[in-house]
This record gives structure tokens, C-alpha cells and sequence, in this order.
């Protein structure tokens, strides 16, 4: 399943870049096309308030979203990735070293406790589980902050895909596009508002309890919680299957008999505009300058929405990437002289913020696939 997502994905990105580029070419050979004229028909406001705290909306050229769209459409955006990366790393992982530091002294210096020997059975007993109530409480405080941070990020692309969807569709419409209108018009808020639910609504609280089982099955050898561990893993994991797997086909056919059936209703457009008498060359040229302009300018909206959904989603799952990581260094570094409560409990929780990353892409890859089908519609003239 993970191989067969993972080559989908790449060949949509392939070809998106390559259906960008295509663009990208039309507008070099269209320069003298005014595009001002479709931007400023679109009221963006709302728009431009929901996306000023994104990075890329930060970083591309213009001050307001209709010059960055502009930019955009030129190939003119510069586009530093370097200090976006950077911002990052310096804001977002040093702020959780600290408590990843306290983790691993406190694991290393209960493990050289057992090793030089200095207390009784008893009280080394005591002692070790002490140790584990401080790493418990390290990790609790890191997951809800990580929590939080994964929860935010779900209600900022669901504002934004609810602002950003109705412009993408008008546009769609100035193309001459109106059965892929009225095909994705009902689709995207459903498929927004849905996924939302499902992930705010299951899929977090089963990880969330996923958790705190792994926390409350390694705190001794008489709590056995194993077997209720794995039953909360293997739902987790059919449900974003089956999500994904029923997006994929839905919004496939959708998009595929939409735009087929719209080729049809723009060639018949073109040929009845050609065959007015004196005038009808002009109403053709005109028909496609125009179509031209509105598709150019729904790929730039498309392909500056898509980036900004990337690094919307970029910073937490690299966050959970690290502190995945990193936990899982302190594992294998603590596993000689410590419990295999602490170990147990440290790798239990790497695997969990793995499923937090499994979330966010998935969520990616459906706002992608949405966007990817608008661009791809009414691309050509």
C-alpha cells in the first residue's frame, strides 16, 4: 500500500510540474496578454488575510496576493528556499531540544545508577520508576505540543481550502469549464469538511489513546496492554487506507469524465464562434485570448495554493521527523544500561509521532490531487 501511494504521488508530481511548465511557456509566448483584468476581478481579501502567516506567502515577491499571483504567472517569483529552511530549523526544533536534553541526561543517569550499583533491590526499584515518571512527563509535554501544533495546522489548510476552492472553480468557469464547475462545486467543500472530521474527530483521538496505552503499558510488568496497543494501530492505519484509497478513485473518475466532457462543449464553442460570418475570427481569437488568460491565471492560483499548502505542512512533519529520530537515537543509545520500560516507552512514542506524519500527507496528497485536476482542467486551448 505505501509503495503503490508513494509511486502515485510522484507521478503526480511529475506531472504537475510538467503541466506548470507548459504554462509557464504559453505565457512566454502570450506576452502581450493583460491578465490585470481577470486578478482584478477577484476579490482575494479574505484570501489574503487567511495566508499572510504562511511562509511561502512571505517569501514570493509582491505585497499583496494579486502581485504575487502576477509574479507568478511571469516566472518572476524569487523564491529564497534556503532561509525558509533555515527560519525553520531555528524557530521550531530548538524550541523542543531542551526538553529532548532533559529526556536523554535523565535516561543516562538512571542507567549508570544500575550499573555502579549503589542502592538495594527495593529501593532501586522505586528509583527507576521516579526515572520513568520524569521521562513520561517529557514526553507527554512534547506529544502536546506536537498535538497542538499538527491540530492548528488541520484548521489553517481547512480555512484556507474553503477560501481558496470557490476562486479556483470561478476561474474554472471562465474557461468554459461549467460541467467540471458543477462536478467539483459539491465535491470540494464535502471532501474539506469530511476530512477534517475524520482526522480531528478519529484518527487524532486514536492516536492520542494509542499513546497514553503505550505510556500505561510500560510502567510495569503487571500492566499488559500489548495486544490493545496493536488493535489501536491496526485501526488507525485500515481507516487512513480506506480514506485515502476511496478519495483516490472518487476524485479520479470525477475528474476524468469531467474534463472529457467539457473538450467536447469548448470544441463545439470554438467552432460555432469561427463560423459567424465577418466576424467570426475575432469572437474565435477573442474566445481563446480570453480562455488563455483565465486558464493561465487558475494554474498560478492553483500552483501558488499547492506550495502554500507544502510548506504549511512542511514544519510539522518535519518536527515529528526529527523528534522521531531523535527518540529513537536515545533508544538505542539508553537500551545497554537502562529498563525496557524507558526504552520501550521512548520507541513506542517515535512510532506514534510517525503516525501524526501519515495524517499530514495524506491530507497533502488529497488537496493535491483536488488542485491537480483544476489545473489539468480547461489547461489547454
Amino acid at each position: 500500500m505505501k509503495k503503490i501511494v508513494a509511486i502515485l504521488f510522484l507521478i503526480l508530481l511529475v506531472c504537475s510540474f510538467n503541466g506548470v511548465k507548459n504554462v509557464k511557456a504559453s505565457t512566454e509566448n502570450q506576452k502581450n496578454i493583460d491578465y490585470s483584468e481577470i486578478l482584478d476581478g477577484l476579490n482575494l481579501d479574505e484570501c489574503e488575510d487567511i495566508f499572510k502567516e504562511n511562509d511561502y506567502f512571505k517569501s514570493v515577491n509582491g505585497k499583496s496576493i494579486k502581485e504575487k499571483i502576477s509574479y507568478l504567472i511571469y516566472g518572476d517569483a524569487d523564491l529564497d528556499f534556503f532561509s525558509l529552511f533555515r527560519n525553520f530549523f531555528n524557530g521550531e526544533i530548538s524550541s523542543l531540544m531542551p526538553l529532548l536534553s532533559i529526556l536523554f541526561i535523565v535516561s543516562v543517569i538512571g542507567g549508570m545508577k544500575d550499573i555502579v550499583k549503589v542502592e538495594n533491590g527495593k529501593t532501586s526499584e522505586i528509583s527507576n520508576f521516579a526515572i520513568y515518571l520524569i521521562n513520561l512527563s517529557v514526553i507527554a509535554t512534547c506529544f502536546s505540543l506536537v498535538t497542538v501544533k499538527v491540530n492548528d495546522t488541520v484548521e489553517k489548510l481547512t480555512k484556507q481550502s474553503e477560501t481558496v476552492f470557490p476562486i479556483l472553480l470561478a476561474l474554472l468557469s471562465f474557461c468554459g469549464q461549467t460541467y467540471s464547475v458543477a462536478t467539483f462545486s459539491p465535491v470540494m467543500p464535502v471532501v474539506a469538511f469530511i476530512t477534517q472530521k475524520i482526522v480531528v474527530g478519529i484518527m487524532f483521538p486514536l492516536i492520542t489513546a494509542l499513546t497514553v496505552v503505550n505510556m500505561v503499558g510500560n510502567m510495569g510488568e503487571s500492566v499488559r496492554l500489548n495486544k490493545f496497543s496493536e488493535l489501536l494501530s491496526s485501526t488507525f492505519k485500515w481507516l487512513l487506507g480506506l480514506v485515502l484509497g476511496i478519495f483516490t478513485i472518487f476524485a479520479s473518475v470525477k475528474g476524468i469524465s469531467a474534463s472529457k466532457t467539457d473538450g467536447i462543449s469548448r470544441f463545439a464553442l470554438r467552432y460555432l464562434s469561427g463560423s459567424v460570418p465577418l466576424v467570426g475570427g475575432f469572437l474565435k481569437d477573442g474566445t481563446e485570448i480570453f480562455v488563455l488568460s483565465a486558464s493561465v491565471v487558475k494554474n498560478a492560483f492553483g500552483k501558488f495554493f499547492l506550495f502554500s499548502v507544502f510548506f504549511e505542512i512542511f514544519k510539522p512533519v518535519i518536527s515529528l521527523l526529527c523528534l522521531s529520530f531523535i527518540l529513537k537515537i536515545s533508544a538505542s543509545l539508553i537500551e545497554p544500561f537502562q529498563t525496557d520500560k524507558s526504552v520501550n516507552l521512548l520507541s513506542a512514542t517515535a512510532k506514534t509521532f510517525t503516525y501524526y506524519i501519515a495524517v499530514l500527507l495524506t491530507i497533502f496528497f488529497i488537496y493535491f490531487v483536488l488542485i491537480l485536476l483544476i489545473m489539468i482542467s480547461g489547461g489547454s486551448v
